[in-house]
């Protein structure tokens, strides 16, 4: 009977800190002109970065991993989500979770629902420098090369991948983890690799999930 007593007054005192990681992480989305909708669900705080002229939207049911207590996949930062130009776009669905990642745009990433992305992934709409080397050494950013990337409902991203710009995958193509994603995903299709390769297709529900896309 104690122990059951101390393991519930545990889980309450737990779950206080996510109730407060909640609603401090709600009113640091507030402060950085974050939309969302009901029931963010916050583990730790993420860090934020957003220009004034771009936009951050983070649908229904969304949940941000940015705590090490709370992840036993061994996270090593925070959520990082950074829209740094003007007009730049970061648009993810609804129940969707993140895990420590770090998601920049400089165009457009749009994140569908039901998706989750894995410990420590990357995922940069653009190339941060750029290709030629005297541009580089004054960092000159006229040059430097941004697409924009679409991930589409239910992919799952494994842990420590890398998405790089210009970068569709399709609807409920999983990702193996520490792969580097430089094409276009088919959807029902599992990938893995640097660069990542076809592995197989995803048969079990594929036709379900067909019919209620159509």
């Amino acid at each position: 009977m104690i122990t059951n007593r101390l393991i519930n007054r545990a889980r309450e005192f737990c779950l206080s800190f996510i109730y407060l990681y909640s609603f401090f992480g709600r009113l640091l989305c507030l402060f950085y002109g974050v939309k969302f909708g009901n029931k963010l669900k916050l583990f730790g705080l993420p860090l934020i970065y957003r220009h004034p002229g771009a936009s951050i939207f983070l649908g229904d049911n969304v949940v941000l991993s940015s705590s090490l207590r709370f992840n036993t996949a061994g996270i090593n930062h925070r959520v990082i989500l950074a829209a740094d130009r003007d007009n730049s776009k970061i648009f993810i669905g609804n129940n969707t979770g993140i895990s420590g990642a770090v998601i920049h745009a400089r165009n457009s990433i749009q994140i569908g629902n039901y998706v989750f992305i894995g410990a420590n992934t990357k995922i940069f709409d653009h190339d941060f420098h750029s290709h030629d080397y005297l541009e580089r050494r004054v960092d000159l950013q006229d040059n430097v090369k941004n697409k924009p990337i679409i991930i589409e409902d239910d992919v799952w991203i494994g842990a420590e991948s890398i998405i790089l710009k210009g970068v569709t995958i399709g609807r409920a193509a999983i990702i193996g983890a520490g792969s580097v994603v430089t094409r276009d995903i088919p959807p029902f299709t599992i990938w893995a690799g640097n660069p990542a390769k076809f592995i197989k297709k995803v048969d079990e529900h594929a036709e379900i999930l067909a019919k209620t896309a159509s």
